[in-house]
């Protein structure tokens, strides 16, 4: 391909004429196929007659254009677009995602200027194109840019980076960019390649450089007086199937293969070329799965035909690379449209466990409707096989009575890792601040009922790490040593108030889950454990002391005293205040069974060491899953609008088939920074990550992660780091 730079100094000749028509012409003679503009006017002014000339630019020559404005102001007086000035990429070729970013600046008063990135798709591969126009007034300010324009390049390989740089080739602000790219006019002996000013050059201070595996193969100064600048062309070869963007990119390659005598074997150039049109069937369907999974086969059947001596080395390396960059494409995230920017940085935290940052996406003015992000992503993985420590739930300061932050309870504990856990109650209003609006078992004991039988996060052995996500219901009784059972409606919370509703599983007063609803109930028998807080809720009522044997050493005729540190504390309002002073009396005992269901199927609790609430399921067995309606987030249709099908910050859990767990946050609320996700969003998130079972934790402001006792993802909250109710903690052996 020829590729251009061009400083079109906004249309105007060196005659002092606007002619965009003869900017247009010279683009048009020079043949280029890839046009990178500085000085580009978007309804500037009156020097430019308020045109859109990148678009005029890109009508007259037929070619598809991006504008990257680094200059933007509101609509002049009388005109109805806002007044622009920037970049501009033209292209033969198609552009499937573009990004303008901003260069630094010293000081408030200098010009905006800004680095303009295009994703073109170029004969079964692709190229990232860029476009700059640096500062003119210092070496210190050019230095500053070309820092961002490094590393702002360097997350992808096929580059062609174009611009006037206002710098000549020996500025020391030049270097570090020649350290990495090819510049173009190297290869050439013939002149200075000088390109300004455009009636008598004198500097070099616009260039055309490349990547090291781009191919250049000359290099050209137009002579023409239609702007200020002269044109600079180039002509860069590709490499058939460099970084292909699809299979036939790969199939392109192997017919160059073929064509040049590289492979000989035809029945291998067959098999080769079969592989990926199933590989291209899949793409065609946007099913990533499959195509990484005939990717891998593809992977597998090369390293056959090289151990069978079919493909020589060089050939068996090239396919290799451009495999697993495709397997590396068709692994991002399924969220917002498919070939947004992604970037990923993975740090080992401890063997087996590591954690992996995401950006995906571009800032949007929408939050919920746009679908280009941004998000910002947080997952920790751990391989139960190679992580020597403990995955264990811990309750705020040890107790279910109080609220404490992520971070806190990471430090207390001295762990590895933390992310929040299931839901909880908030204020007073609701109950026990604190107390888990769901199923919680902290260490093997049992701590706070279910709410209906959703779905929660079971680890069933702490020295393996063994995760499971299901249904799991609650059942609780008190047996007397009379023989007299009745239903213990709940554990360690506020008599009364139920949060989320649900109810236990015999109550013939249990409601459906309506989450993020108080349901209230005037009869209950309530049990407080030590782990609950020193006291229990005062109020009216009568309550039973119970020693570490279950007897009854003492009565109290209104609700709210201490717990004994080796017993417990029946509660009792209403009608079952006749149940337990007739069958919890001085020198009695009262027995209490706890029996856990899981997806409808009764298990001993002995079984599971931590047990974390939450909901929804959102993937089951590979496949995505909601259970809003049946785990209580459609109660109603605003509800279910607001909460399910908006954007907001979650914390989701999973598993994925080779036994692997992934924890993830994504940050939301914040329309510069991260959007949030939705459940549906969430889903395909998860499902990208590799999981096959999957489950919604506690989100919002309540959305934390934390490595050590760093915080390490950005809460919604405007105060900060919200205090939770309980946390899954990754502990050190």
């Amino acid at each position: 391909m020829k590729v251009m730079t061009y400083n079109i100094r906004h249309g105007e000749g060196m005659d002092g004429k606007l002619d965009l028509e003869r900017i247009a012409e010279q683009i048009r003679q020079s043949n280029a196929d890839i046009i990178g503009l500085q000085e580009v006017d978007n309804h500037w002014s009156e020097r430019s007659d308020f045109k859109n000339q990148a678009k005029e630019l890109a009508e007259m020559l037929d070619m598809h254009y991006v504008f990257g404005p680094n200059l933007n102001y509101p609509p002049e007086e009388g005109q109805a677009h806002n007044h622009q000035y920037g970049t501009a990429i033209l292209s033969k070729y198609p552009i499937l995602d573009s990004k303008n970013y901003k260069l630094t600046k010293l000081t408030d008063d200098e010009e905006q200027r800004g680095l303009l990135e295009a994703q073109v798709y170029v004969a079964g591969g692709e190229v990232w194109f860029y476009v700059t126009h640096t500062s003119h007034l210092s070496s210190n300010v050019r230095a500053r840019q070309v820092e961002d324009i490094v590393e702002i390049t360097s997350r992808h390989n096929n580059n062609v980076l174009v611009g006037d740089l206002n710098a000549t080739p020996n500025a020391t602000e030049m270097q570090s960019l020649f350290q990495i790219y090819t510049d173009v006019w190297s290869v050439n002996d013939d002149g200075f390649g000088y390109t300004y000013p455009a009636d008598s050059p004198t500097k070099r201070i616009d260039y055309v450089l490349t990547s090291p595996r781009l191919n250049v193969s000359s290099s050209q100064v137009i002579h023409s007086l239609a702007s200020d600048h002269l044109p600079l062309v180039a002509n860069i070869t590709i490499k058939p199937g460099e970084n292909p963007l699809h299979a036939d990119g790969m199939t392109k390659l192997i017919e160059y293969f073929e064509e040049t005598g590289l492979i000989t074997n035809k029945r291998a150039v067959h098999s080769l070329i079969m592989h990926l049109k199933t590989v291209s069937h899949f793409e065609g369907k946007n099913l990533p799965q499959k195509v990484v999974k005939h990717l891998n086969g593809f992977q597998t059947l090369i390293n056959q035909q090289k151990k069978n001596q079919l493909i020589s080395d060089e050939v068996y390396q090239k396919l290799k690379r451009d495999a697993a960059y495709l397997i590396n494409k068709w692994q991002r995230l399924d969220l917002g449209d498919p070939w947004l920017e992604e970037s990923r940085e993975k740090k080992e935290i401890a063997p087996g466990l590591s954690h992996t940052h995401i950006d995906r996406g571009n800032p949007t003015e929408n939050n919920g409707v746009q679908n280009t992000g941004p998000w910002n992503i947080d997952v920790l993985e751990v391989n139960p096989d190679k992580f020597k420590g403990e995955i264990r739930s811990f309750l705020s300061n040890d107790v279910v009575k109080g609220k404490e932050q992520l971070t806190s309870i990471s430090q207390r504990m001295n762990s590895l890792a933390a992310v929040n856990g299931g839901y909880f109650v908030v204020g007073a209003n609701d109950g026990t601040p604190g107390d888990l609006a769901g199923v919680s078992m902290v260490n093997g004991e049992v701590v706070s009922e279910s709410v209906g039988d959703r779905t929660s996060l079971l680890f069933s052995d702490s020295s393996e790490n063994k995760a499971s996500i299901a249904n799991v219901e609650t059942d609780l009784k008190a047996i007397s040593s009379n023989g007299e059972k009745s239903i213990i409606d709940g554990l360690n919370r506020k008599p009364g108030l139920i949060r989320s509703c649900g109810g236990t599983s015999e109550d013939e007063r249990k409601e459906d889950p309506k989450h993020d609803v108080t349901c209230t109930d005037d009869d209950e028998l309530i049990l407080f454990k030590p782990i609950f807080g020193d006291e229990t809720p005062a109020g009216n009522g009568l309550e039973v002391v119970l020693d570490a044997k279950g007897k009854v050493t003492d009565i109290r005729h209104n609700r709210g005293g201490n717990i004994p540190v080796n017993g417990a504390v029946l509660a009792a309002t209403g009608d079952t205040i006749k149940w337990l002073s007739q069958n919890a009396q001085i020198g009695m005992s009262i027995e209490v069974e706890t029996h856990l269901s899981l997806d409808g199927k009764s298990v001993p609790a002995k079984r599971y060491t931590s047990i974390i609430n939450g909901g929804p399921r959102i993937l089951d067995d590979g496949k995505i899953d909601i259970h809003s309606e049946e785990e209580g987030f459609r109660w109603s249709e605003d509800f279910f609008n607001s909460f399910v099908k908006s954007r907001h910050p979650r914390t989701l859990a999973g598993i994925k088939a080779n036994g692997n767990i992934i924890f993830v946050t994504v940050d939301g609320r914040d329309p510069m920074n991260s959007v949030g996700v939705t459940f549906e969003e969430s889903a395909k998130l998860m499902k990208s990550l590799g999981a096959y079972e999957a489950m919604n934790l506690d989100g919002g402001g309540s959305t934390t992660m934390a490595v050590g006792s760093q915080l390490i993802n950005h809460p919604s909250d405007n105060s900060g780091e919200r205090d939770i109710g309980d946390a899954i903690l990754f502990l050190p052996k």
